[in-house]
């Protein structure tokens, strides 16, 4: 005997979207009963120690999800104006990449409260895709700056953070646009204990419909020991519209930012579609050196001979079963 009931859902409420990273590990890590992608109308916290890839990561994924439009990148600590540029362009992004005030017209300093408004206010535009706030550790709320070293502000900073979120979290669910923001954190180890934590405060971890952990996996250098790559390794920590504890992978190409193509070879290795030996194979054909005629042709941004990674992974996707994953948190 059948004992599901039947339930209709009534009342006026924006549906959950996904966007397709072009990142099949991540589009697949994201995932929920089948459905791949960035969950829209979302907070998407990414966080990690220095130097991982965390804002370039952000600023693939926000032209990603953007694809035609503006992305606003809220830079608090210090913004390389040719790289967000570089990095969105090799998104695919077809707009404007918005970098928030930092100074006035007088070239003094503008509060991070007032730069923080000035995000929040640009948001609300349905021209704008994606928002980047980078980072939370470096908010430093008015009262710290003018207080004396020594004094604590963290309940500040908090308070400030939760005041961030909760207003992004009513633009997401408000906008005509389905959009999403990003968030970029640090973790610090827990003194005494395991694991780690993240600054800002509870409520953003608690309105983040998406936490991503991330650390550095491999890195690979050129013949005179000048670095081409970082292979970069994440872990979804909370996913509100799926499972959790899934990992992925993705490639960055210094001074490029992530180059898909690179990133889909890895994901190939990592699902046994493609073999990485003294040379690469899928099936029985050798397809080159890693290194010589893969990684080094992705140092110079470019993507063609990374096809038959692509072509590997849209045929498994084809085969890709819904409800795959259990689903629960």
């Amino acid at each position: 005997m059948d004992t599901k009931g039947k339930v209709e859902i009534t009342g006026s409420y924006p549906s959950v979207e996904r966007k397709l990273s072009g990142l099949f590990s991540l589009d697949l890590a994201l995932s929920s009963r089948g459905e791949l992608g960035i969950p829209m109308r979302s907070i998407l916290e990414l966080y990690g120690y220095t130097n991982v890839g965390k804002s370039t990561l952000s600023y693939y994924l926000a032209g990603k999800t953007t694809e035609r439009g503006t992305v606003v990148d809220c830079d608090l600590e210090n913004a390389d104006r040719d790289y967000f540029k570089r990095t969105l362009e090799n998104s695919g992004l077809v707009g404007t990449g918005h970098l928030i005030d930092s100074i006035d017209n007088k070239k003094q300093p503008i509060p991070h409260e007032v730069m923080l408004g000035d995000m929040a206010t640009r948001f609300v535009d349905n021209e704008v895709g994606a928002c980047i706030i980078d980072s939370i550790g470096a908010v430093q709320p008015i009262a710290e700056k003018e207080g004396d070293f020594g004094e604590a502000f963290m309940g500040k900073r908090a308070k400030l953070v939760a005041q961030v979120s909760r207003n992004l979290v009513n633009s997401l669910r408000n906008k005509e646009r389905p959009s999403v923001a990003f968030v970029i954190n640090h973790v610090h180890a827990v003194i005494g204990g395991r694991g780690h934590i993240t600054a800002g405060g509870d409520t953003l971890k608690y309105l983040a419909a998406v936490r991503i952990f991330m650390w550095p996996e491999e890195a690979f250098t050129d013949e005179n020991d000048n670095p081409i790559g970082f292979l970069v390794h994440g872990k979804i920590e909370k996913l509100r519209y799926g499972g959790k504890n899934r990992e992925f992978t993705f490639y960055i190409v210094p001074d490029f930012g992530v180059h898909a193509g690179a990133s889909a070879m890895f994901d190939c290795f990592s699902l046994g579609l493609a073999e990485r030996g003294t040379t690469v194979k899928i099936g029985k054909k050798g397809l080159g050196y890693i290194n010589k005629d893969f990684l080094r042709y992705a140092a110079e941004g470019k993507q063609r001979k990374f096809a038959p990674f692509v072509e590997a992974l849209e045929e498994y996707k084809m085969g890709f079963p819904t409800g795959d994953f259990d689903d629960s948190e």
